[in-house]
């Protein structure tokens, strides 16, 4: 089944027909039964209305993780779920509690390194990002500690890969280990503001300045045209709506800005025997980094040859697509994103 590219579409947008439709998202003309099919599939993707031949885009949820095999899923939760129980035990304190950002849980699982946590996000390459359109003189380059530069698009598939494997794989990790009673997981919200000496001060959010987040982030979505964080959950755009959030609640309240962690809670009667050697937390953590090269790996491989036979692996319509697709046109793509995992994922 083809991976369909929604990063085309934006809400309020009127596709005029369905053979555009199919030729955005990427897709095959179908008839029957099959497209009955398809139009259930595109309606997990995105949500419109039809007026006479004509899509109303109403919502997209951008850049969704494709499904993991539940196979596959059991092969990262095997060694996910004794590494993160072993972090609690040892620094959860009395109640068993973490908080973290998820960047923070990906390093503590053994995904990446900790030099993922300084890499940026994928947006933040670009500038000052609007919308679906950019000023494509914003570039920044990533450059290393050793001086070593990697070009903004090479960074950008980077990370966009990076970020949706990532988070669908904790998230899975989570959700499995939560439904069988293991943890409970929650969010809050952090605030950061300036003490009278300029010095940053985080603190989690009063129930006052939960109230006035909520509605500055109502506030945002209605501005970017979505109708729930759900549907801004992606690499690139939640950086826009964290950017246009931080900067209502500095206007307006005078905080540095706002963030989201995970809360985490074990559940007390996993805490006995809960507690791992160090080599044995490292030998789960290096198997795990293992299959996430791998996969890194072979999505690289998988997009050079789409390219290389001449076609675009990702929609050459909008400016996201075509960022990655220029990474691709590169003779030393592979070498170069080879050359990013092993400095910011491999452990």
């Amino acid at each position: 089944m083809e991976e369909l590219d929604i990063t085309g579409l934006s809400v309020g947008m009127i596709v005029p027909n369905y053979k555009r439709m199919c030729e955005l998202l990427g897709d095959r003309v179908r008839t029957g039964d099959a497209k009955v099919c398809q139009l259930k599939r595109w309606e997990k993707l995105f949500r419109y209305e039809r007026e006479g031949n004509k899509y109303r885009i109403l919502e997209v949820a951008e850049n969704l993780p494709e499904k993991v095999p539940r196979k596959r899923r059991g092969e990262y939760i095997q060694y996910i779920e004794p590494v993160l129980i072993d972090y609690i035990c040892r620094n959860g304190g009395g109640g068993h509690r973490i908080s973290l950002i998820r960047k923070e849980l990906f390093c503590i699982a053994g995904l990446v390194n900790n030099r993922y946590l300084v890499s940026g996000r994928a947006g933040e390459i670009y500038g000052d990002i609007s919308g679906f359109e950019v000023d494509e003189d914003v570039k920044v380059d990533f450059v290393t500690e050793d001086d070593v530069k990697f070009e903004c698009s090479d960074m950008f598939w980077f990370r966009t890969k990076t970020a949706r494997w990532l988070n669908y794989v904790l998230h899975s990790a989570l959700r499995s280990m939560q439904g069988r009673k293991v943890i409970d997981v929650d969010h809050e919200y952090v605030v950061t503001s300036l003490d009278k000496d300029g010095n940053a001060r985080t603190k989690v959010a009063t129930d006052r300045q939960l109230k006035a987040i909520k509605a500055a982030e109502e506030d945002v979505l209605g501005e970017m045209g979505v109708l729930s964080t759900r549907g801004i959950h992606s690499t690139s755009r939640m950086w826009e709506f964290y950017s246009r959030l931080n900067k209502i609640l500095t206007t307006e309240y005078g905080w540095k800005g706002a963030f989201r962690r995970t809360v985490i809670v074990l559940n007390d009667e996993y805490v006995v025997g809960g507690k791992l050697r160090k080599n044995k937390v490292q030998s789960f953590k290096r198997t795990l980094n293992g299959k996430i090269m791998e996969y890194l790996s072979k999505e690289a491989e998988n997009d050079k040859s789409v390219y290389d036979n001449g076609e675009y692996p990702y929609n050459p319509n909008n400016w996201r697509s075509r960022t990655l697709n220029e990474a691709l046109e590169r003779e030393d793509f592979l070498e170069t994103q080879k050359a990013i995992a092993e400095y910011l994922v491999r452990i």
